[in-house]
């Protein structure tokens, strides 16, 4: 499956590592190597990093976690201003003015406000999609081809707790 993590071995110490789908860095907790994760089809490649790399990578987690972040934050409010409206507002409105009106038109403000947060979230998402691709280019532009005899992780389908060969 597509969303199955990738195994691979550490080339700095063979302790067994699993890569996340969409993964471009990953750091040994046992040594503390870090690499960057190059994909050609179903290759999987571990470079170590370099200094500047380290930045670059570091740059891409930066802007996808704060994208993350903003929606989750987004969501969130989202559903204290949909739990207002409808739970509080609406309530009161048939409870005190025995007015399905008012709950009719609480519902209503609640769609529309969650359909204004979705275009919203999706316009921050591309945002933030757009810097990583970016910051991605910018990174393939700089970083050399992979040449004959690269060393490449050994990709296994083991478990992660196996012990090593």
């Amino acid at each position: 499956m597509l969303d199955e993590p990738i195994r691979v071995r550490c080339l700095a110490c063979d302790t067994r590592l699993a890569l996340p789908p969409k993964a471009t860095y990953v750091a040994c907790a046992h040594c503390g190597s870090e690499y960057v994760i190059a994909r050609r089809g179903s290759a999987v490649t571990l470079q170590p990093l370099a200094p500047d790399e380290l930045e670059r990578v570091q740059a891409v987690a930066a802007v996808e976690r704060e994208g993350e972040m903003g929606c989750a934050n987004l969501g969130l409010s989202m559903l204290a201003a949909v739990t207002v409206l409808l739970c509080v507002i609406g309530g009161v409105g048939l409870q005190v003015f025995n007015s399905r009106a008012i709950c009719t038109g609480t519902a209503a403000l609640a769609l529309v406000l969650v359909v204004i947060g979705a275009v919203v979230m999706r316009r921050n998402l591309a945002q933030t999609d757009q810097q990583r691709t970016e910051l991605l280019a910018v990174q393939a532009a700089t970083d050399p081809p992979l040449q004959h005899g690269d060393t490449e992780a050994r990709t296994t389908k083991e478990g992660i707790g196996d012990d090593p060969e």
